[in-house]
């Protein structure tokens, strides 16, 4: 008779994560709305788990075997707070293991409070933390831990001889993987893109009606905080966002482990979507270009399958179209008479584009169509606004105006 075999130390993460993802998916829409988009990859470079500015996941299937299913539930989430906060990007010059102390601090008080999975032991808790931002916590830190790691508020028994990594041993250890992102252009990037990813992850849990307080809190802060026009374009497009999970074909690694999962497309996505320019002679070139800019920066995020650029002043006098592997968008405005935006309305619906969304750039001096098949939303240059019931209305600030 054989001898049973014992199930290696990925075999055993692997079906862990596969227990815990399930009961993501089911009781933590929220969570589960962001998890299904990050991929999940084996390594034993990192003791623990650790996240990338990408908000790409890594285990160490040693770690992640000894752990509960509540545990690995926990873990999980953590690193996807981790992406939320965009932690791995916004040190700056801040001290690596002060900092991550400081961030598992407000990240681990958040998921106690909202009941999220079965706390990892030995992790860092210091309670009320889920009220303070995580450079507030860093800030009020000793610039040593005075006699060593600050587990649940107590010390460990370290002495101030101890390694640095070792004074703010916080449970999961040096969990963030540092990019080029960090301090370059490309922050703004994968700010705007985890701005889409939560945008659209609290329309899920809304929608379901499971999403605790203390995260409805964190998503006000990461979406609104009196949004600039920016970032109230990105809302209004990750409202617009498909949902790409689908039953239909379920994802195969997950089947023949008895486990039937959605599949899933890697990022947040969306359809058609048109951009209307206004180019009347009082729209300024160098608004344009910022206004063309800020959409580009939504299309990396959201990648839709077709952007249909249209051009108007009195008629519609140009038609650009995009496919994604023609992406960054280019301004090539032509026109400079007078300003009749019901032609883009009219050109969409008799060129049945169907778009998820209409964004239109202009100084709202304009006659209006009725109402709208799409979801719309106007940029404006002035004070003025769209009819409401037609569309949403942003103000583009004059001091963006400039280069």
């Amino acid at each position: 008779m054989r001898a049973p075999v014992t199930p290696s130390a990925s075999e055993q993460a692997a079906l862990r994560l596969q227990k815990a993802r399930t009961q993501i998916l089911l009781d933590q829409p929220f969570f589960s709305a962001i998890l299904l988009r990050r991929s999940l990859t084996e390594t034993d470079r990192h003791p623990t788990l650790a996240v990338d500015v990408h908000g790409n996941i890594f285990y160490n299937p040693h770690f992640v075997a000894r752990l509960t299913t509540g545990e690995t539930v926990f873990a999980l989430c953590h690193e996807i707070l981790h992406v939320i906060g965009r932690h791995a990007c916004r040190r700056g010059n801040r001290d690596r293991q002060r900092w991550i102390y400081a961030a598992d601090a407000w990240i681990n008080d958040t998921l106690r409070h909202a009941g999220i999975g079965e706390v990892v032991d030995g992790t860092v808790h210091l309670p009320g933390s889920r009220h303070r931002t995580v450079d507030d916590i860093y800030a009020a830190l000793p610039d040593r831990a005075s006699g060593g790691s600050r587990r649940d508020g107590a010390a460990q028994g370290r002495t101030q001889g101890d390694d640095d990594s070792e004074q703010w041993d916080n449970g999961f250890g040096d969990d963030l993987i540092d990019g080029d992102e960090k301090g370059s252009g490309r922050q703004r990037d994968v700010e705007a893109s985890v701005k889409m990813l939560v945008g659209y992850a609290a329309q899920e849990a809304k929608a379901r009606g499971r999403l605790p307080l203390a995260l409805e809190r964190m998503v006000d802060e990461v979406l609104s905080n009196r949004l600039p026009w920016q970032a109230l374009l990105e809302r209004f497009m990750a409202r617009c966002a498909r949902d790409e999970l689908a039953w239909k074909r379920p994802n195969k690694r997950f089947i023949a482990r008895g486990v039937y999962l959605p599949s899933v497309s890697a990022e947040t996505r969306i359809g058609t979507v048109v951009v209307g320019i206004d180019t009347s002679g009082s729209i300024e070139d160098t608004a344009l270009s910022v206004f063309v800019k800020e959409v580009n920066d939504i299309v990396e995020a959201c990648h839709p399958e077709r952007v249909v650029m249209i051009y108007c002043d009195t008629r519609v006098q140009r038609v650009d179209q995009y496919a994604p592997e023609d992406f960054p968008l280019q301004a090539r405005p032509l026109g400079g008479g007078g300003t009749d935006l019901r032609e883009i309305f009219d050109y969409v619906e008799r060129e049945g584009l169907a778009p998820d969304c209409l964004l239109l750039f202009t100084d709202c001096r304009t006659p209006w169509p009725d109402d709208s098949s799409w979801p719309t939303l106007v940029c404006s240059t002035t004070a003025l606004k769209a009819p409401v019931n037609l569309a949403d209305t942003i103000h583009f600030p004059e001091d963006a105006q400039s280069p």
